[in-house]
């Protein structure tokens, strides 16, 4: 059996953003989107900005996350639709 495979979207990043800076949990945001919580960690890591946010957690910007997945794209030649 193949596994499923999910790419998220900006739309996905920006309730990622949303929810995590309400102080959801990863898992519970992996849960919502319907992926594994190593996803979610994946995705703040990619997103980090260096800071701290308001929950005194790694700061994450869902548009930063969304350019460096565009250039990881392009570096290896899928070509990348425009959302």
């Amino acid at each position: 059996m193949a596994g499923k495979y999910k790419y998220l979207d900006f739309e996905d990043r920006r309730k990622i953003a949303k929810w995590y800076l309400s102080g959801d949990r990863p898992a519970d945001i992996a849960e919502r989107l319907g992926v594994t919580p190593a996803t979610i960690y994946r995705e703040l890591k990619r997103g980090a900005t260096g800071e701290l946010d308001r929950n005194q957690r790694q700061g994450y910007n869902p548009v930063l996350a969304q350019q460096t997945v565009q250039a990881n794209f392009k570096r290896r030649g899928r070509v990348v639709v425009e959302a």
